[in-house]
């Protein structure tokens, strides 16, 4: 049976694909944990779906806890009215803060 195997493979292309898109470092740690937990899945075949579940919860966990950073905001915000542009500016800054 190979569905944990799926679950996290297609999880961690999925944070890769989008932690690259986004440039976000806790997203590729994201995908790391799932790959790590891909890789370990094979010495615990009994307990597949605990370790898929731990390795779920835990990066359930890591990404509540932790900022996501994202790329820099962009100069260009044509869509967008000044009141908004200011608070991403704010949120930017509170960011880079931290």
């Amino acid at each position: 049976m190979y569905l944990c195997h799926l679950w996290l493979g297609l999880s961690a292309v999925g944070y890769l694909v989008t932690g690259l898109g986004l440039r976000s470092r806790a997203l590729l740690i994201a995908a790391t944990i799932h790959l790590l937990g891909l890789v370990a899945l094979p010495y615990f075949i009994s307990w597949q779906f605990l370790l898929t579940g731990l390795v779920m919860t835990t990066n359930l966990l890591f990404l509540a806890q932790v900022q996501w950073d994202m790329r820099p905001p962009l100069g260009n915000y044509n869509l967008l009215s000044e009141e908004q542009k200011q608070f991403n500016r704010e949120q930017y800054n509170l960011r880079q803060a931290s």
